[in-house]
């Protein structure tokens, strides 16, 4: 199985995150140092058919996402898929330096000493992340991913199922830190120059946690909580089924405010300690990051996905880790068409930094 290379500085392409509640589509194309923006669509993910990050029912995923190709009118056949699998396994390796070719075989050679898996079972990927000198020797600090083959064939045979032409694979940590780089400007205001910042994607099943230091990736993290912890705790606490519980979540309220019975609920106070549960895990992340150097700072926080909408959230992120904390609503780099304003940046931002080739 090979994946073609995209000269996506020419073609359109459709890059398509399959989540665990819904599918996010995004049809556009990179130049010129942005992202252009022609189609962004969300359909929701067939009951029972994604687990992990692993297609478990791929003919209802198919069906789900021809359908709304064709109502949209969609002709872009190349597609790209990004994923975040707690499956996937990375390693930071430094190496010496040395040419492109040479590197690629000494990957392999390292990633075999230092992944506690079979090679034979994955794809490896690899990015340099930082360049360095040591003792006057010229060094490299790779990120070395790897991928369940399994995983990889199974998006690959997707996307030819649905007659299109698939190119690659993608991380959620990779495209994340293709979109931010260091001249990226968040909300019309908040340059990322000169900034270490923690990008937090809030999603149903896993949040993922990417520290990115002055436009370079640092590390991520994958944490078994999301937005279904929520569901389930409103479940147990009325008694509902989830699908209940999701439209009952949307009545929670602001959890930034007080824990006083004058303005607090049951409904918002279980959201809130959710949510804490959340903060303790991600405050273990950080803790972690700036103990490898006394120099490690997070400057700020950034949020997305879908629990990024509950109400109040990056006001209780801001005051639990005492760092700025806000949500994704728009990126200088991305250019949405003009159909497409209304459209919430933070549900996409997956899709949106896997349509970059780097």
């Amino acid at each position: 199985m090979k994946y073609k290379i995209l000269d996506v500085f020419r073609k359109s392409i459709l890059s398509v995150d399959i989540g665990s509640r819904n599918i996010k589509i995004v049809e556009g194309k990179y130049h010129a140092g942005k992202v252009l923006i022609n189609n962004a669509i969300i359909v929701s993910t067939p009951l029972g058919t994604l687990y992990d990050g692993k297609i478990v029912e791929g003919e209802k995923i198919e069906q789900a996402v021809s359908e709304v190709l064709k109502r949209e009118n969609i002709k872009t056949k190349n597609v790209v898929f990004t994923l975040e699998s707690a499956g996937t396994i990375s390693r930071e390796i430094v190496l010496p330096w040395t040419k492109s070719r040479e590197l690629e075989q000494i990957i392999g050679f390292e990633a075999e000493q230092h992944l506690p898996v079979k090679l034979d079972k994955y794809i490896l990927q690899y990015k340099i992340i930082n360049k360095f000198e040591e003792e006057g020797v010229r060094k490299v600090t790779v990120l070395v991913v790897a991928l369940p083959k399994l995983i990889s064939e199974d998006y690959f045979n997707l996307g030819k199922n649905m007659g299109l032409i698939p190119y690659y694979l993608d991380t959620h940590s990779n495209a994340i830190h293709k979109l931010l780089s260091s001249k990226t400007v968040v909300n019309d205001s908040y340059s990322l120059v000169d900034q270490t910042i923690a990008v937090i994607d809030l999603g149903h099943q896993f949040i993922n946690v990417t520290v990115i230091n002055r436009g370079q990736f640092e590390f991520s993290r994958l944490l078994n909580n999301g937005g279904e912890d929520v569901d389930m705790g409103i479940d147990n606490l009325f008694n509902l089924s989830l699908e209940e519980a999701e439209i009952r979540k949307k009545e929670a309220g602001d959890v930034s405010r007080g824990t006083k019975p004058s303005n607090s609920t049951m409904l918002t106070d279980m959201v809130r300690e959710t949510i804490t549960g959340w903060l303790e895990e991600i405050q273990k992340i950080f803790r972690y990051y700036t103990s490898r150097d006394t120099s490690n700072v997070i400057n700020s926080i950034c949020i997305y996905g879908g629990g990024s909408n509950i109400e109040g959230i990056s006001i209780y992120f801001q005051k639990f880790l005492n760092i700025p904390t806000f949500k994704i609503n728009s990126l200088n780099n991305v250019k949405f068409n003009n159909n497409l304003e209304e459209i919430s940046i933070s549900s996409f931002v997956n899709a949106i930094g896997a349509v970059i080739r780097k």
